[in-house]
């Protein structure tokens, strides 16, 4: 178990003590990439719902952000007052993973940045599932090359895609726009039933 006085603690088991108390539904969207990092760094954001108090024992042992032990060295730490943990690296906001407690839902990013917006609107977009699934998985080809292709102008500009100029790049970008513009979404679910997993994989289209 992670004890906030071990210094070789590891980040498997600090998670553990986290999110191991806590429920079985976890939602994870990844939101965009942060082009004013060192490097493009995704954005990731979700939620997993579970009781504070199974927690709580844990999340007292972090120091205050305040404190001696924070500025001391990058630790996690923990405020009770707004219930929000933060885990502080040596690098930008878009790097730091921040959490917060909504009601008895745990609301969390790997960006400090993106995370405050998300965590004070308490709730995301939901879609409805029409069968009962233990994993679901949605993507929409369109916003997710769109981020990529930002990214990847970030990275020419900079030398960093090998074999790569900005006018190829530019050319292979259209053919990927066209691609993706054809489909509207791609979503794939999973369920265990009887020690059987069923599958399920669906591509909508776009009209002509």
């Amino acid at each position: 178990a992670w004890r906030s006085e071990d210094e070789g603690r590891s980040a498997a088991a600090l998670l553990t003590g986290l999110f191991g108390p806590m429920g079985p539904s976890l939602r994870l969207t990844w939101q965009g990439i942060d082009l004013d990092e060192m490097s493009p760094t995704p954005i990731f954001i979700g939620s997993i719902a579970g009781a504070r108090e199974a927690s709580a024992a844990l999340l007292e042992t972090f120091p205050k952000p305040d404190s001696a032990a924070r500025l001391a060295a990058a630790r996690v730490t923990f405020d009770s007052e707004t219930g929000r943990v933060e885990a502080p690296f040596m690098s930008g906001p878009a790097m730091t993973p921040l959490g917060q407690w909504v009601g008895d839902t745990f609301y969390f990013s790997t960006s400090a940045a993106a995370a405050p917006v998300f965590i004070e609107n308490g709730r995301e977009r939901t879609l409805a599932i029409d069968k009962p699934a233990n994993v679901y998985v949605r993507m929409e080809p369109v916003t997710c090359v769109t981020l990529l292709l930002q990214a990847g102008r970030d990275l020419v500009a900079s030398g960093l895609l090998r074999g790569q100029t900005p006018e190829s790049f530019e050319k292979d970008a259209a053919l990927w726009r066209e691609r993706a513009e054809a489909l509207e979404y791609v979503e794939g679910s999973a369920v265990i039933t009887h020690q059987q997993i069923e599958a399920d994989i669906r591509i909508k289209c776009r009209a002509k």
